[in-house]
C-alpha cells in the first residue's frame, strides 16, 4: 500500500446516535489498522484507541473532547489516512483532522474499506 514504513494516523468516522453503528465502525477500523500494522507501519487509530476507553469510563465520544490527544498524533504522523467508511464525508472530526494535517504539511491519503 505504501512504500517503506510509515507513521500513520488513521482517521475514520465514529460518532453516531446508534451504539451499534459506533461498534461496527470500531470493528472495521480495527481490522483495517491490523492490516497496516501487519505491513509493518506504525499506526495510531483514534477510534481503536479511544472506543474501549469511552466505554470503560463513560467518556464523551465527540471529536472536541479528544482533539488535544488526536492533534498530538497528527503532528507525530508522516501521513494521515482517511478510511472512507460510510458517513466519512459528513464527519466533523475527519474534516478537522484533515484541516489540521494539511496545515501541518502532512500528506493526506483517502482509502476505501475493503
Amino acid at each position: 500500500m505504501f512504500s517503506g514504513q510509515q507513521k500513520i494516523y488513521l482517521a475514520s468516522p465514529y460518532t453516531h446516535k446508534h451504539t451499534a453503528i459506533r461498534q461496527l465502525r470500531f470493528k472495521q477500523v480495527a481490522k483495517f489498522a491490523s492490516k497496516l500494522i501487519q505491513e509493518k507501519h506504525l499506526v495510531f487509530s483514534p477510534i481503536t484507541h479511544s472506543h474501549p476507553i469511552c466505554i470503560a469510563a463513560d467518556l464523551p465520544i465527540d471529536f472536541e473532547y479528544w482533539s488535544e490527544l488526536d492533534n498530538s498524533f497528527i503532528e507525530w504522523c508522516s501521513v494521515l489516512v482517511v478510511l472512507k467508511l460510510e458517513g466519512w464525508e459528513n464527519s466533523k472530526g475527519i474534516a478537522e483532522e484533515i484541516k489540521i494535517a494539511e496545515f501541518m504539511g502532512k500528506e493526506v491519503v483517502y482509502l476505501d474499506y475493503e
